[in-house]
C-alpha cells in the first residue's frame, strides 16, 4: 500500500450492513453475524446470546481447517453481547477491529 496516495484508514476492515450481501462481520442492534446468514450473537427476549466455543469452534474447522483462534473470538462475542445488551452499539462495533476474522 502507498501511504502518501492512500490514507491510513483506507487499510482498515469495515463493518458490513447486515443481508444477503453481507460478506464480513455485521453488528447491529440484533445482534452479529458473519456474512449473510451465521448468527454469532442474536438478540432475545431475556438479553443477548453470544455462540459458544463448541459453536464457534466448530465453524471455525469447517471455515478454516482449524479452530486455533474459537476461544479467543468466542471471547469477543461475549464483550459484542455485553456492549449490546448495556445498549452501546458503538462499543459492540469497536470490537470489529480486532475480530480474529472479518471482512
Amino acid at each position: 500500500m502507498d501511504w502518501e496516495l492512500e490514507p491510513w484508514f483506507g487499510a482498515i476492515r469495515r463493518l458490513q450492513r447486515r443481508g444477503p450481501g453481507c460478506t464480513g462481520l455485521a453488528i447491529d442492534e440484533d445482534g452479529a453475524t458473519l456474512g449473510p446468514d451465521v448468527p454469532l450473537v442474536w438478540k432475545r427476549a431475556d438479553g443477548y446470546r453470544a455462540a459458544r466455543v463448541a459453536e464457534f469452534g466448530v465453524l471455525f474447522r469447517h471455515t478454516f481447517g482449524w479452530g486455533g483462534e474459537a476461544e479467543t473470538a468466542a471471547r469477543y462475542l461475549v464483550a459484542i453481547a455485553g456492549a449490546l445488551g448495556s445498549r452501546n452499539l458503538a462499543k459492540a462495533r469497536s470490537w470489529d477491529s480486532t475480530f480474529p476474522f472479518a471482512s
